[in-house]
């Protein structure tokens, strides 16, 4: 599981690995919300 981080506004991102482009670059889609549980478990990757 992808851990939260807090923001300095409140709110909770996670940020998550989802592919390696064809130069090799990794792509990364984030996640917020107002609670840390919420940001960990609700993001469409399940990570």
């Amino acid at each position: 599981m992808a851990k939260a981080k807090k923001l300095p506004r409140g709110s909770w991102r996670v940020l998550v690995y989802t592919v390696t482009d064809a130069s090799g670059k990794r792509k990364y889609e984030s996640f917020t919300a107002e609670t840390k549980s919420e940001a960990e478990d609700n993001n469409k990757y399940g990570v």
